[in-house]
């Protein structure tokens, strides 16, 4: 196993490994605990943060009525027990302990999980003990600051990089050529836009930002093809990833908060997000998962003598590992996973082992895959590597020193690279920064990966002409329509959308020396995704309108009472003309004309789409299934010889009968005399008794019976004699 035992801080390196495993070695988890599947921090381990919750996670769906407080202990060898809250997340599967007050450096802290804690349907599991340690020396003096983790591309990379960072370029023009409108404050960065031939739907989402410059204050950007801004706002200092998320909400780093801010499609500031158990928030990013729980990364540097792991090693280097977190709607951290438990420091690649300071990871980005597990991406360690979201293990790596694959058609791979994405398709696609290319430059990349026998065939890419070299930062996106949106990173252009021929139809470029972390294409204003929606449709009670139901599936985003009720349409063309009450169960209730309905019914199960907006300006457009039982075309029709009694009465409904029907009787002076549902039998007939509601026999005379609710009401005149 490639684990290092419980260690003092100082002593971690003596347990490192520089041989590189067997290409399909398992990697197992070091947070696994006799049955219990995860725990954290992990058995063992060494360096963790005073502020650290328990986690404990069964493996399976837990009891809430097993998880009571003190089930889960902790005791610190110099702070003694500690009292703390203890909760089931809301995943159903996730028990947390979170301590009321912190650890003491340096101390070893035994956490017992007591016997108790059942999982469905009933089984009970066994106490489990294990110990962890809490970092003994200070933290390095300042932690790393997103500002500085930029600057540190400058100093790595040398002085030939610096002067490439800082040549200018040349500003194209041609068809499509625009600048940002006059109106724009006198500091807004002018951008050139290139255009020609079809772009993805939505408009550019971009956030400018300076190196060298610690007074400059990041503008983020919503523009159109043209350049022109849809949206900007300026911020207090650097700001970064400004994006949409898949819940329909926006998104950005803000250096000065040290958070990820979210906002609403009207702009308005609705929530943040930070990592937790006392760690510094990461720049890089933020995934907002369709359950409400976010994904976050944290850099932590701790001092190591890394004269213990190579020659020449600094005793007093300050390493930098990795910490990826999941928090729940509560913002309690259920999973959280560490390079220090999985990666060797010297892993890195291309980076000095002897240096004063070695970030030997480098995480740029987390994936959630399409099977639940998470994708991140090590730049230093020219790796992409997949983790068990359940209990923390490595599924696999791609490239770098422990690759487990065969990489098909692409023999220089990557190298340091961001932004790795799963594809609908099943393939991957990332951006390629080249840093360590002969010669370097940059590309988008797509890999077909079969993960059973470990082969990455390279499938697309894209390559600028003349050659691009982004060697810090950098993302790519692939659009719906096939394109691809480019974010070059450090370099100019900021921007390039190609075709899946290559064919390039739009470019944004900012001013010398400004650049974009990441940069996309979102629709905008947004539409909330259909997995995070649903509308309920049924037909009203007089055949004279339709009520809809709108609920969305997932309430963490979206409730029903954040409809705004004048925005709702069917396909696009009805309004909804009147509004109910909001149903705990059914959620908002619209209601819609039915007669310029009809054109777009006819009997049987058909679609019909609602569309609407938000309060806070997200579009959602659900679609749900109408079923037209026959009612619309049914024809009613004497049955019974005259005088024959009961009288029956014949139903048909384009050769489909209606089970059931609700029917009416009306007297000559068009009193209803009677409402009651009739059961049609296998002949498409019904009978009717001649009884009024109170179940006593009516007067001889002319009456009309006839189905009620239905798009075209039959009746059929029967005359009524004793």
């Amino acid at each position: 196993m490639r684990l290092f035992p419980t260690l003092p801080a100082g002593a971690l390196a003596l347990a490192l490994s520089t041989l590189p495993p067997p290409a399909a070695m398992a990697w197992p988890s070091p947070h696994a605990l006799g049955t219990y599947a995860y725990v954290s921090p992990a058995p063992g381990s060494a360096l963790q943060m005073p502020g650290t919750t328990i986690i404990v996670r069964p493996g399976a769906d837990v009891d809430p009525a097993s998880v009571r407080s003190g089930i889960i202990q902790a005791v610190g060898s110099q702070s003694g027990p500690h009292d703390g809250i203890t909760r089931l997340s809301d995943d159903g599967k996730t028990i947390i302990f979170r301590p009321s007050t912190a650890f003491d450096m340096g101390e070893t802290v035994t956490c017992t999980i007591e016997a108790g804690i059942r999982i469905l349907p009933g089984i009970g599991l066994p106490q489990a003990t294990f110990l962890f340690t809490i970092f003994l020396e200070p933290l390095p003096s300042p932690q790393p600051a997103p500002a500085s983790v930029l600057s540190d591309y400058l100093v790595e990379m040398g002085a030939a990089s610096r002067a490439r960072w800082q040549a200018p370029w040349s500003l194209r023009s041609g068809p499509g050529f625009g600048m940002a409108a006059d109106s724009v404050p006198s500091d807004f960065p002018p951008i050139a836009a290139v255009g020609g031939g079809a772009t993805g739907d939505g408009s550019l989402f971009l956030s400018a930002i300076k190196f060298g410059d610690p007074a400059y204050q990041s503008y983020l950007m919503i523009l159109g093809n043209d350049g022109a801004p849809v949206f900007y706002r300026k911020i207090g200092g650097l700001g970064l990833d400004l994006k949409v998320q898949p819940c329909g909400r926006l998104s950005y780093f803000d250096a000065a908060a040290g958070a990820f801010y979210v906002m609403n499609a009207n702009y308005a500031v609705v929530d943040s997000f930070r990592v937790g158990h006392g760690y510094y928030t990461d720049l890089h990013e933020l995934q907002l998962l369709p359950d409400g729980h976010a994904l976050l990364m944290a850099y932590d540097g701790r001092a190591v003598d890394m004269s213990a792991v190579v020659e020449g090693g600094n005793p007093s280097a300050v390493v930098t590992g990795l910490i990826i977190q999941e928090l729940d709607r509560a913002k309690d951290v259920i999973f959280q996973w560490r390079s220090w438990d999985h990666f060797q420091i010297t892993d890195v690649v291309n980076h000095s082992l002897t240096a004063a300071s070695i970030d030997y990871a480098h995480g740029n980005a987390i994936e959630e895959d399409t099977d639940g597990n998470l994708l991140i991406s090590s730049r230093h360690m020219d790796e992409i590597t997949k983790i068990s979201r359940e209990d923390g293990h490595i599924i696999w790596r791609l490239g770098g020193k422990n690759n487990d694959f065969t990489f098909v058609n692409d023999p220089e791979k990557f190298s340091h690279q961001h932004s790795i994405r799963r594809l609908p398709d099943g393939h991957v696609i990332l951006f390629d920064n080249g840093n360590f290319h002969t010669p370097p430059h940059s590309r988008a990349v797509e890999y077909a990966l079969d993960e059973s026998v470990k082969t990455a065939s390279l499938v697309w890419e894209y390559r600028n002409s003349p050659e691009t070299y982004g060697f810090a930062m950098g993302s790519v996106q692939r659009l719906a329509n096939g394109n691809t949106v480019i974010g070059w990173g450090a370099t100019g252009p900021a921007l390039t959308e190609v075709t899946p021929e290559g064919t390039e139809v739009e470019e944004i470029t900012l001013p010398d020396g400004i650049f974009s972390y990441r940069a996309f294409r979102h629709e905008w204003p947004p539409s909330i995704p259909a997995s995070l929606q649903t509308a309920r449709l049924d037909v009203g009670a007089k055949g004279a309108e339709v009520r809809v139901w709108i609920r969305p599936d997932n309430a963490f985003f979206y409730s029903p009472d954040s409809i705004d009720a004048a925005s709702l349409r069917i396909h696009d063309v009805i309004p909804a003309t009147s509004f109910g009450p909001v149903d705990p169960t059914r959620g908002f209730e619209a209601r819609f004309p039915l007669a310029p309905l009809l054109a777009y019914l006819h009997p049987g199960r058909q679609p019909v789409e609602v569309t609407g907006s938000l309060v806070s300006g997200e579009r959602f457009r659900a679609q749900a299934t109408l079923e037209i039982v026959g009612e619309k075309q049914v024809q009613a029709r004497m049955a019974s010889p005259v005088g024959a009694w009961p009288l029956r009465i014949a139903f048909r409904a384009d050769g489909t009968n209606p089970r059931s029907v609700t029917m009416v009787a009306y007297d000559a002076t068009g009193r209803r005399v009677r409402r009651w549902t009739a059961t049609i039998d296998g002949a498409g007939e019904m009978a009717w008794d001649g009884r009024g509601g109170n179940g006593e026999r009516l007067a001889s005379g002319i009456y009309f019976v006839g189905t009620e609710g239905s798009a075209i009401d039959e009746m059929a005149r029967v005359v009524l004699v004793k």
